[in-house]
């Protein structure tokens, strides 16, 4: 079976209507979120954002957390006894439980590293700032709450007001506008009408790279253009000649259903592309495969 194709089919019957899986998982990431050490493959983690690939190959910004806070360890006597008291939103207790993180901070760089194994980080996709939460302690689950008030990461919010034209702190971040606004909108930016005839600005411009790759790491570095004489690039010192093509050449459209996997070579002949004909990479793409320009 091609699976190329068939990734391609599923993607395009995907986006045709919601299936019951993608909307148990819809429901799970406004829930309790879903653990990402088991589902790391629909994370893409950039540096303006952290979005879900839901399989219908539909991009959504969503956060994750830690799950876990141990209680009984030494550091947190004291948030024991608050927790004894039930008292779960005082200041000190919200100090104290873990963050939640909306892009690619110095805490999240460490999990990606260590495979998210080390701790239980959910992706969640809530919007009201409070989720799934457990204090545990000997082995145990001491209190477990479905709705726990969580403050956003500090670093995660400093990063934010480096690339956006606004500046974030605790007070005035609002997760529901995160999560509900396109990156076009967080940087203020206007599609206008000198943006007509050239890129339109992309909205994961900081992150493209990331989600172009996690893209092709999906087809297996298959070239998706039917006819391609060589699309198999997955050999060493082949990938760098994969693009990830925009199929509506639209570049601020970044679901998985709207993109596509092509060799240098049949990119260039998408309609407007015969300018990468010019680029080193395809006059030696050319050569290697012994095909004709």
């Amino acid at each position: 079976m091609d699976l190329t194709k068939f990734n391609r089919l599923k993607l395009s019957v995907g986006s045709l209507g919601a299936s019951p899986k993608v909307a148990n998982l819809n429901k799970m990431l406004t829930g309790r979120g879903i653990p990402v050490q088991d589902n790391s493959e629909q994370l893409v983690i950039g540096d303006s954002g952290i979005y879900h690939v839901s399989p219908d190959g539909l991009l959504s910004k969503t956060v994750v957390h830690i799950v876990d806070i141990n209680i009984h360890a030494k550091y947190a006597r004291e948030l024991n006894e608050y927790v004894k008291r039930e008292d779960f939103e005082s200041e000190y207790v919200l100090e104290k439980v873990h963050k939640y993180h909306l892009l690619q901070c110095k805490t999240i760089e460490r999990a990606e590293n260590e495979g998210w194994r080390k701790h239980k980080y959910h992706m969640s996709r809530r919007k009201d700032g409070y989720f799934y939460y457990r204090f545990v302690g000997n082995g145990a689950v001491a209190h477990e709450r479905d709705s726990q008030k969580l403050y956003v990461c500090k670093n995660c919010l400093d990063e934010l007001t480096a690339i956006s034209n606004t500046s974030y702190s605790r007070e005035t971040f609002d997760l529901h506008d995160f999560l509900s606004s396109s990156f076009t909108q967080l940087m203020n930016l206007e599609r206008t009408e000198k943006y007509t005839n050239e890129c339109v600005p992309n909205i994961y411009q900081n992150d493209w790279a990331k989600i172009s790759k996690a893209y092709r790491d999906q087809v297996n570095y298959q070239c998706e253009s039917p006819g391609c004489p060589a699309p198999d690039l997955s050999q060493p010192g082949y990938k760098k000649y994969l693009h990830t093509h925009h199929v509506s050449f639209d570049k601020s459209m970044n679901d998985y259903s709207n993109l596509q996997a092509l060799c240098i070579y049949c990119h260039a002949n998408q309609s407007n592309h015969a300018n990468l004909k010019n680029l080193p990479d395809h006059r030696e793409y050319v050569r290697l495969r012994g095909l004709s320009r």
